[in-house]
């Protein structure tokens, strides 16, 4: 359906615009329920020239997304010219043709439930491990049980890792890096792309560990960290959940003796699928637990836990399957606001756009309202009026007018998720979406408002989130504010465990030679940036609060700041300062390493028992559970020690030590399919010596010492599988 209509803008410019329904005709009313709404927007503004803010834009005529459905409609999806990267049950991440009508034949499969969009995700930005292990006793918890995450898989999504940095080393000088998979990478040479995801570069320990060998300048090793971002957010991540301490200041992480396996990613959600199948993958091929770090996050969601990466999560979790997220770093910014509409009633909502600069950027900044409300509200309408008071709207859904109408303030469009209610939450959005004014080539600063209206009977309620793609742009609301529910949108996800931070380091030494602190934090207190529940459906989220406010872990060679004299370097020059529940999130990851290490089948439910259990709470953190603590402050040593049996005051390992029998048992059976009848002598060498270790483990009464022994033998056999591979 189309139609024309005119806005008056200003004193005498008439432009007459054409609105377009969602989507095309063609389109059966099922399959309009099918699509993100973003996809529409993504293929739009490329046939304008222009990149869509906030998701995976085209390429080659193409756009990734991630498709929910029946595993088995992979053929049908085939023929309909859809390029499948990876799949996990009935998750798949496919690049498909950016042409409406194509996807709307992908939509209209019976075996589809819903095609979702590729969103940006980001890290949090950084509000302007020595004291971490001893706040949640993990240290203790190392030195009395042995719980020092060996035999565990720590993952991290993030920027990358300095892999050549010593806290990555373990005591023997080769690195604990088992993979790297870089996505920002083209293979050349003899590199190569992981099977089956076919983009990025992979890189082995062997790879890492024959880099480490040779002289500088190392180029074995293509990978970096800090390069893409800006900043050198994954090596320093990385460092507080697993750190050895082998470089200097002896800073030693969570889990020391786990073992990493690192995406570096450019943060889309196809981009992080992709990631997490890898590491599960990688996980699984080992016989290991695995615990995912995921330090980043995004308010354009629902924030109740039905966003395609919290879908994911809740559906691939499991025992020794385990996803950590920070909760956010907008503890006290005010870009959640709620109300409700009155039946055959309008309500007013006030925000003030502040363009830092003032500078025509065109459409390279934008600001987004994301606003939901019940799906029965079927005849909600939106309007919005800018600061000279241009009036945009008012419109109701199932429409998506583009181009946005152009004010002298800015250029303004709202875009409906879907013709009828998003299916996993049977809820109903509002995109509000404001780009710069095409005479002013910026987004004028001032007070706007939207408005929502009714024309019959609905409940009304509503909550809106604000979302800016560039850092020239803030903004606040100015009525129906509140702090609540602020947590990023896939930290809602119900079987992840959440994590808020506190301070647990009042000062710290810097290669000034002056020690500095926050003067902006009371220590043991609740960082004032960390982002505060419910979630928008009334769950308790967060899960748990940790060290985040000042936290000391490694510095990346490829940071900006890396050679520099600094308040935020340490004197040894290798490891610097941060702040952020990114910071957070590890240290409770490696204390569920640690946890892992004990009982490897631990699911997210027996975790967050645990961390309910034995959290800590004290007068800051007041009664728990509560939407600014969770259950209170995080404490390791309280879990492991429940998970730890006893007998005269000496633990007994037998549990963990016989299941890494039955790894190295069925690593065994899968290499000697793959035997040759004439064994190289590299590989003969290799099982020579995982026997001689297996040898060990039998013969001692003493089974940590076994347990050990084991995974030397798991480490030289996993050696021996990829070779064979």
């Amino acid at each position: 359906m189309k139609m024309r209509v005119k806005y008056k803008i200003g004193a005498s410019v008439i432009i007459a615009i054409v609105v377009f329904s969602l989507l095309p005709t063609i389109f059966s009313d099922d399959s309009t329920n099918k699509i993100d709404h973003v996809l529409i927007q993504a293929i739009k503004m490329n046939q304008m020239g222009q990149k869509a803010m906030g998701i995976e834009g085209v390429s080659a005529g193409k756009i990734r997304c991630v498709i929910m459905a029946d595993p088995s409609v992979t053929s049908d999806l085939e023929v309909l010219g859809v390029e499948i990267i990876a799949q996990m049950e009935n998750f798949i991440v496919a690049s498909i043709p950016a042409d409406l009508n194509t996807i709307g034949e992908i939509a209209s499969l019976n075996k589809v439930t819903y095609i979702f969009g590729s969103r940006k995700r980001e890290i949090p930005p950084e509000p302007k491990l020595d004291y971490t292990t001893v706040a949640t006793g993990s240290g203790a918890a190392g030195e009395r049980y042995g719980a020092s995450g060996d035999g565990v898989l720590v993952g991290v999504v993030d920027t990358g890792i300095d892999y050549q940095h010593a806290d990555f080393l373990g005591s023997d000088g080769t690195t604990r890096i088992l993979y790297i998979w870089d996505q920002f990478l083209v293979p050349i040479g003899t590199e190569t792309s992981p099977i089956p995801f076919g983009y990025g570069v992979e890189y082995t320990k062997a790879d890492i560990d024959a880099d480490l060998a040779t002289p500088a300048p190392h180029d074995i090793v293509r990978s970096t960290d800090g390069i893409y971002f800006g900043i050198a957010h994954g090596t320093h991540v990385s460092g507080i959940a697993a750190s050895s301490g082998m470089a200097p200041g002896n800073y030693i992480g969570m889990a020391p003796e786990a073992n990493l396996a690192v995406v570096a990613c450019p943060l889309y959600d196809a981009d992080i699928i992709n990631g997490w199948i890898y590491l599960l993958n990688k996980a699984q091929s080992r016989g290991m637990p695995i615990v995912i770090n995921n330090s980043f996050g995004s308010q354009l969601g629902p924030h109740d836990g039905t966003d395609v990466l919290s879908l994911f999560i809740d559906a691939n979790s499991g025992p020794g399957r385990i996803f950590v997220f920070s909760a956010g770093n907008e503890g006290y910014d005010w870009l959640h606001a709620t109300g409700t509409v009155a039946g055959d009633g309008t309500e007013t909502v006030t925000f003030f756009i502040d363009n830092l600069d003032g500078t025509p950027n065109n459409y390279a900044g934008s600001v987004y309202a994301v606003i939901w409300f019940e799906g029965s509200d079927t005849t909600m309408q939106i309007s919005c009026t800018t600061p000279n008071g241009f009036t945009v709207g008012p419109q109701g859904i199932g429409f998506y007018p583009w181009p946005p109408t152009a004010t002298n303030d800015a250029d303004i469009t709202f875009d409906t998720l879907n013709d009828a209610p998003y299916p996993p939450n049977g809820d109903n959005c509002y995109w509000l979406e404001i780009y710069p004014s095409t005479t002013l080539g910026y987004i004028f600063e001032g007070v706007y408002t939207f408005t929502l209206s009714s024309t019959g009977y609905t409940t009304g309620n509503f909550d809106a989130w604000f979302y800016s793609t560039d850092a020239q742009y803030d903004f606040l609301w100015w009525g129906h504010q509140t702090f609540d529910t602020t947590l990023g949108d896939t930290s809602c996800c119900e079987r992840a465990v959440v994590v808020g931070a506190y301070t647990a380091r009042p000062n710290w030494p810097s290669n000034t030679g002056f020690y500095y602190y926050y003067t902006s934090q009371v220590n043991d207190d609740i960082a004032y940036f960390s982002s505060i529940g419910p979630t928008r459906d009334g769950r308790r989220k967060p899960d748990v609060a940790a060290s985040g406010f000042g936290v000391v872990s490694a510095l990346s060679h490829d940071s900006p700041i890396w050679g520099m004299v600094s308040p935020y370097i340490t004197p040894d020059n290798q490891h610097r300062i941060m702040a952020g529940t990114s910071m957070s999130c590890p240290v409770v990851v490696g204390g569920i390493a640690q946890m892992l290490s004990i009982d490897p089948y631990l699911t997210p439910e027996r975790i967050k028992d645990l961390i309910r259990t034995y959290s800590n709470t004290d007068s800051f953190t007041g009664l728990t559970w509560n939407k600014v603590w969770g259950w209170g402050k995080f404490n390791v040593l309280g879990a492991v020690t429940e998970l730890s049996p006893h007998v005269s005051g000496a633990v007994v390992f037998k549990p963990v030590a016989m299941y890494r029998l039955g790894q190295v048992n069925t690593l065994l059976a899968d290499i000697e399919e793959l035997l040759p009848d004439e064994v190289p002598e590299d590989i003969q060498a290799l099982l020579d010596e995982a026997q001689e270790h297996i040898d060990n483990a039998n013969k001692t009464g003493n089974s940590v010492y076994a347990n050990n022994e084991l995974m030397k033998a798991l480490e030289l056999l996993g050696q021996v599988k990829e070779k064979l591979s």
